[in-house]
């Protein structure tokens, strides 16, 4: 079914792999057995929402959690309905605020 491919698509996403192993020891990204999530090992550019929410390219303080709630918010999408995931055509956006929808 559709729905189950999409959804497991986005869990093989740089972004969900991130969240899912941002606790885990050794760190997945560099083996370190401290705590080096935000001290080395940053947030992976590749992802989506990585890229909407650091358009400059520079991870910041927080990451991965600051992508948490939007990756939780878009996993209910793709739970719910696929179609869900489409852009509302009828809502006014900003300037290219439609082409960072149409990424997903």
């Amino acid at each position: 079914d559709a729905q189950r491919e999409v959804y497991a698509r986005v869990l093989d996403s740089p972004d969900y792999v991130a969240l899912r192993n941002m606790h885990k020891r050794p760190c997945y990204m560099c083996g370190n057995e401290d705590e080096c999530y935000s001290k080395c090992c940053k947030l992976d550019m590749d992802g989506v929402l990585a890229r909407h929410h650091h358009p400059d390219g520079e991870a910041c303080k927080w990451c991965p959690s600051c992508i948490g709630m939007p990756a939780m918010s878009f996993l209910l999408k793709v739970c719910n309905h696929l179609e869900m995931l489409k852009p509302d055509p009828d809502e006014p956006m900003k300037p290219g605020q439609r082409a960072k929808q149409q990424d997903f």
